[in-house]
């Protein structure tokens, strides 16, 4: 709107009660009409008027104008003095009644819902109701699957031994079964003195009691690198008597005493390889050269062909072995063997032979003498089963039992093993054999002796499994020494 200065506002109008009033209440606006404004009641009345200020001083008269019949123009009116001081206001009138409930507004946006309250407690149950009409049974479903049998009920009670009938005729013979396990071997009986030695017999010819044996290979043995010891190899037997081939190259003696050991290898030299010509021959002793056993021969590429052929004598050990080491500065040289020809037989790649020298053995023994009497025979062993009583405890009667068993059903707990009972003799052997329904804690006798490598059990498998425990009398300590322990069969 724009500014007008008071002097220049429009003169005051009667208003005639529609005009619109923009009306601004508890920060609400709205518009009402005069005649609603003038309608309220309770304004109180219109305080005493102020005095009227001083009134300003008047303008300078503006100059006469030429004699005119036509008035000229009223000059413009003084500037309105200041007003005077507002009046205090009257008391204020008594409350109007209230105006018409205006239109309501649009509904605005619905707020966030609070938090549900707590539940209150829960009600009396109230009486049931009577129980309405049976409704009609409802048609027969299909037959469900038959259920798990259920567990068997517990046996009746024994009844009453009937009569015995009277005695049918004896039925034919039945096979007779098979023969069961033969026991095991009791204890050999004291060996009968030995009888007296017959006269020594005269010292034999020498030589009828040699060890010999006689050897060759057929196939061709090469020397992989040159200046390598290899052992010459045998293939077959041709004669034998306490001395063998093990391995391919150790010629094995069984009994001690002094060979002669010969030897005959066909060397062949077939070119390149090489410049050298040489090979080494010498004897080894359970895997150890023989001193000063060593000779070198020439193989020339002129002369194809070489036979290499002595003996070695040396006195052995039983079970001592000998091998013939090989070497060469050529590998173009080597062990060579030829097939049979139209009148010739083949030619082994090495022949071996190996005899005792004779005339260091004793002759023929002497007839041997009379035979002693046999001793008595000791006691039987290992025969006899005895079934114990299934108690708490167990006793081994030695002069009746090889192998005592128990059948044992008592509850978990203690089984005592006493000290066996009878005559006892030295190396006699008792078998124990138990199978218990629940485990039982082992009580040994201290005539029972474990070892640091079979100890005497502590339980027993329990759950009707066989457990199998062995002993021997040893007379010098007393004492029942376990030498078998097996369980859970």
């Amino acid at each position: 709107m724009a500014e007008i200065q008071i002097p220049n506002l429009p003169v005051a109008v009667a208003l005639n009660g529609t005009e619109q009033v923009e009306v601004v209440q508890s920060g609400t606006s709205r518009r009402a009409t005069t005649q609603q404004i003038a309608d309220l009641k309770g304004v109180g009345p219109t305080g005493p008027t102020g005095t009227m200020g001083p009134t300003g001083p008047t303008g300078p008269t503006g100059p006469t104008g030429a004699a005119s019949t036509v008035a000229g123009p009223t000059g413009p009116t003084g500037a309105t003095g200041p007003t005077g001081p507002t009046g205090a206001t009257g008391p204020t009138g008594l409350a109007g009644p209230t105006g018409p409930t205006g239109s309501v507004g649009d509904t605005g946006n619905t707020g966030p819902t609070g938090p549900t309250g707590p539940t209150g407690p829960t009600g009396s149950i109230g009486i049931t109701g009577a129980t309405g009409p049976t409704g009609p049974t409802g048609s027969t479903g299909s037959t469900g699957l038959t259920g798990p049998t259920g567990p068997t009920g517990p046996t009746g009670a024994t009844g009453l031994t009937g009569p015995t009938g009277p005695t049918g005729p004896t039925g034919s013979t039945g096979a007779i079964g098979p023969t069961g396990p033969t026991g095991p071997t009791g204890a050999t009986g004291l060996t009968g003195s030995t009888g007296p030695t017959g006269p020594t017999g005269a010292t034999g010819a020498g030589g009828t009691l040699g060890y010999y044996g006689a050897f060759y290979s057929e196939d061709d043995q090469t020397a992989a690198a040159t200046n390598t010891a290899y052992a010459m190899t045998l293939d077959t037997t041709s004669e034998a008597s306490g001395v063998s081939i093990v391995s391919n190259s150790r010629i094995t003696f069984a009994n001690a005493g002094t060979y002669n050991v010969q030897f005959s290898a066909q060397f062949r030299n077939t070119g390149g390889g090489g410049s050298g010509n040489t090979v080494n021959i010498w004897l080894s002793k359970n895997g150890t050269n023989v001193v000063a056993s060593d000779t070198r021969l020439t193989v020339p590429s002129n002369a194809p062909y070489v036979v290499a052929a002595w003996n070695w004598v040396i006195s052995l050990a039983a079970n001592d072995y000998l091998e013939i080491i090989w070497s060469t500065d050529n590998t173009a040289i080597q062990l060579e063997t030829d097939p049979s020809g139209v009148i010739n037989p083949s030619i082994p790649s090495l022949i071996v032979t190996a005899q005792q020298v004779m005339y260091t053995q004793l002759g023929p023994t002497g007839p041997t003498g009379p035979t002693g009497l046999t001793g008595p025979t000791g006691p039987i062993y290992g025969s006899r089963v005895v079934a114990l009583a299934d108690a708490t405890s167990v006793t081994f009667d030695a002069d009746t039992t090889d192998m005592a068993t128990q059948a044992n059903t008592q509850a978990t707990g203690t089984l005592t093993v006493n000290a066996p009972t009878g005559t006892i003799y030295n190396g006699q052997k008792i078998m124990f054999r138990l199978r218990s329904t629940n485990v039982q804690t082992f009580s040994w006798n201290a005539v029972f002796a474990g070892s640091t490598e079979i100890s005497l059990p502590t339980v027993s498998s329990g759950s009707s499994k066989y457990d199998y425990m062995g002993f021997i009398y040893n007379s010098t300590s007393s004492t029942w020494q376990i030498i078998a322990k097996a369980f859970g069969y």
